[in-house]
């Protein structure tokens, strides 16, 4: 603990990293982290989603994080739920003209809107109101206290009371300020020091990034895409990844690859991949700033789908062991190595995992701040039940002419039927 205030702590370093970033582009929304959900044939007033939301901020203590200066220094205090005040709002456009264009396109403005990380509430809730029977609910946090599955988190609780689906009695309650001394104690430890020289060592030579040619850093906005692979395109991918004994993020990962090897002509690739980074099912469970990227290296990429998965496989098993380490770090000490502006690689991969009863009628709203600072973001949402969404933020500096997202997505498309005719 420091400062001195109560429950204070210094920022662990990929908090440091998304400030710093921050900091340097004030005005862009860059490190906003939310969704959008529609809720079908549902009657929600005002103070049930209030007293929902109450709820949640009482149970996570992430939420409840302060930043600010001391002695020239980043601190983050933990506060008390009785010594904060914020806003949930409400918005009733239920007696408007095309409401449901109308709040959609409030949802995508407001979450382009940057949270000031200093001082500050780093949360938004808002109830919109379409009909009688159609309700729409916008989260956002700064990307400081929480990542991609905290977000899953929350709109699990929400949708739970919403729908009144009963919670465990006996849950446990798992603070992510807990996570924040461990990690301290990590810092100090012979396993902090050997997880770096694992990293180190891997990335120890120069990587050329030929997809980063003509990318250009000041360019601030980027192109977004979705793509919806059919039911019957799922079921065929799913048979794939049993018969083959691989996962479903595998299976993209080497889609991915191969893609990007074919558009770009090139024969080896170094991909970041998000991961939850949650230890045991408590930290599964939990509310913060956990997720860490790896970054993996393939090399002969075109040999074959098989040689390709294990590839794959092999990377990722071995890099796991080792995925407490802050990738921040290693990208500050790759790029002050070899003297860098630009970083490991040229695009990140994220997974992630909806799962929908068929007693739970909604819709996800999938909103960006279109800001992405790699030049390609991909974000795979498997929406259990249902299809499956792949989301692209890109660069449209990289992604263009025969280069284009059109002709990537066509290439995508047909690697998936290339790959699930494989036996």
């Amino acid at each position: 603990m420091v400062g001195e205030k109560k429950n204070a702590y210094k920022l662990i370093p990929s908090q440091t990293n998304i400030l710093k970033d921050q900091l340097n582009y004030l005005s862009e929304p860059r490190y906003n982290v939310g969704i959008g959900i529609g809720l079908q044939n549902r009657k929600i007033n005002y103070k049930l989603f209030y007293d929902i939301v109450e709820n949640i901020i009482s149970e996570n203590d992430a939420l409840r994080i302060r930043i600010y200066n001391e002695s020239h220094r980043a601190i983050q205090e933990f506060r008390n739920k009785k010594d904060i005040t914020y806003n949930i709002d409400f918005i009733d456009l239920s007696t408007e003209n095309d409401a449901n264009t109308k709040a959609l396109d409030y949802m995508k403005l407001r979450y382009r809107t940057v949270i000031n990380p200093f001082d500050n509430n780093l949360f938004e809730f808002c109830l919109i109101k379409v009909s009688d029977v159609y309700n729409y609910i916008f989260i956002k946090f700064h990307h400081i206290i929480v990542d991609g599955r905290s977000c899953i988190l929350i709109c699990d609780q929400i949708l739970k009371s919403c729908f009144g689906i009963p919670t465990e009695s006996n849950k446990q309650i798992y603070k992510f300020s807990e996570y924040i001394q461990k990690w301290n104690i990590y810092e100090n430890s012979l396993a902090f020091q050997q997880d770096q020289d694992y990293w180190r060592r891997k990335f120890s030579s120069y990587l050329s990034q030929p997809i980063l040619s003509g990318f250009n850093l000041k360019y601030k906005v980027s192109m977004e895409k979705n793509v919806s692979i059919s039911k019957d395109r799922c079921a065929k991918i799913y048979d794939f990844c049993m018969k083959n004994n691989c996962t479903l993020s595998h299976f993209f990962l080497a889609v991915i690859s191969f893609s990007l090897v074919d558009l770009f002509e090139i024969e080896n690739l170094t991909i970041g991949i998000s991961v939850l980074n949650r230890r045991n099912s408590k930290e599964k469970n939990t509310v913060g700033l956990f997720d860490n990227i790896l970054a993996i290296k393939l090399d002969n990429i075109s040999l074959s789908n098989e040689r390709l998965l294990e590839q794959i496989s092999s990377e990722l098993v071995e890099s796991y062991r080792h995925s407490m380490y802050p990738f921040s770090l290693l990208e500050k000490w790759y790029k002050e190595k070899f003297g860098l502006s630009a970083g490991l690689f040229s695009v990140v991969v994220s997974y992630i995992k909806i799962e929908k009863s068929e007693n739970e009628l909604f819709d996800v709203i999938k909103l960006s701040h279109r800001h992405e600072f790699t030049p390609l973001g991909i974000t795979i949402r498997d929406m259990e039940n249902d299809d499956i969404q792949i989301d692209f933020d890109y660069r449209e500096e990289v992604f263009n002419g025969n280069h284009s997202m059109d002709v990537f997505v066509d290439r995508l498309l047909t690697n998936i039927d290339n790959f699930i005719k494989y036996k």
